[in-house]
């Protein structure tokens, strides 16, 4: 006998609602079979695999094997076993001709738990590898980001050096171009003081160690050397001062010679002695700055490898290992004076040398009794 073609559902049934099985005990194997059938199409016109997939959730019964289901990926979802289950939630027995269905939901479900297990592992692990790694604070970060910027300024120390100790660098226009943030400063100072007191103590040559290690350098080198870190140090005081309480730090203000000196405090000429002074804009740069105290008779010469300066009425940027003042006698002045203003460098250098007098450690400060003898670029 031919077999009866199934039922094939017209479309205001697969709109209708959804299908019930309150009276599947009185049906007959093949029209539960239509109705099975009917169903799935049913399911598969008006739900998608995540419908499925919270279909599979729902009838694997703990709520753990239910999280499992969940993590997995609902385009990997079989949506017809996911109808099936929907089907069983609803009622449906499973007689004999569908007892197939519900065999195959029946080993579906272990399979599911056991992959999305599998993921929620190593979503875990993830969880609490994030958990125990170390929490980098905010001075952390900060310091890490400042130690790049800090490289290349080492950079250029090292250039420095193999140059013979001469560089154009600017670390106060460094700084600025690359728009480093003020507060990375007190790291740059930290940095750089520590190396900056070492070289001067290598100066001094008191630590053995230190004296060897540095050998390579001449005594004028290390001076250069000390001047350079000097500097870098003062600029990053400086930009972090100007940078306090402002997203931007203005460009600083080139001075010039004149705007220097305007306030340094000296005697223009004395007639007791019949001297007068230079023009004080000369200082600026120079390497040699010999003053002289009308009232104590204190000739002072200034050394300076990177050329000098002023703030206020005193002078910087002199080596005060090479820079003395020595006192000379009321009958000798007149000479010493001459050769001062007059000699050349041999005469210069012994004017003071011949002196007998002792070598006095000088402050760099000028008086309205000194006048400005002699300014050597």
């Amino acid at each position: 006998m031919a077999r009866k073609a199934a039922k094939i559902p017209k479309a205001y049934e697969l709109l209708g609602s959804e299908p019930d099985w309150d009276d599947q005990h009185d049906l007959k194997d093949e029209e539960l079979n239509v109705r099975f059938s009917n169903a799935l199409n049913w399911y598969n016109y008006n739900y998608v695999n995540k419908n499925a997939q919270a279909f599979l959730a729902s009838y694997a019964g703990s709520k753990k094997d239910a999280a499992a289901i969940s993590a997995l990926d609902a385009s990997s979802i079989k949506p017809t076993l996911g109808f099936v289950a929907k089907m069983a939630s609803n009622g449906l027995e499973f007689p004999s001709v569908l007892e197939r269905y519900k065999n195959k939901l029946d080993e579906y479900i272990p399979e599911l738990v056991a992959e999305g297990n599998e993921i929620l592992a190593v979503k875990n692990a993830k969880r609490v590898a994030k958990k125990s790694a170390p929490v980098v604070s905010i001075q952390e970060r900060t310091r890490n980001a400042a130690s790049e910027h800090i490289g290349h300024i080492e950079g250029e120390i090292d250039d420095f050096i193999e140059a013979g100790c001469k560089s154009k660098f600017n670390t106060f226009d460094y700084l600025q171009q690359a728009e480093i943030k003020g507060g990375y400063m007190k790291y740059f100072i930290e940095h750089f003081q520590p190396i900056y007191e070492e070289f001067q103590e290598a100066l001094r040559g008191e630590d053995e160690q230190l004296v060897e290690a540095y050998a390579y350098l001449s005594k004028p080198r290390k001076r250069k050397l000390i001047a350079f870190l000097a500097n870098i140090i003062n600029d990053c005081r400086e930009w972090q001062k100007q940078s306090r309480g402002k997203r931007k730090a203005r460009k600083r203000k080139v001075k010039t010679p004149k705007d220097l000196v305007k306030t340094l405090n000296f005697k223009k000429s004395d007639d007791d002695f019949g001297i007068e002074s230079v023009k004080p804009e000369s200082i600026i740069g120079a390497t040699q700055v010999w003053v002289f105290d009308t009232k104590t008779r204190f000739m002072h010469k200034y050394i300076s490898d990177i050329g000098m300066s002023v703030k206020g009425s005193t002078l910087k940027e002199f080596d005060a290992d090479q820079s003395f003042k020595k006192k000379i006698r009321e009958s000798y002045c007149e000479k010493v004076l001459d050769d001062v203003v007059n000699g050349g460098k041999v005469k210069l250098r012994k004017s003071i040398a011949d002196i007998a007098a002792k070598e006095v450690p000088v402050t760099g400060r000028i008086g309205k009794e000194m006048v400005i003898v002699r300014v050597v670029k």
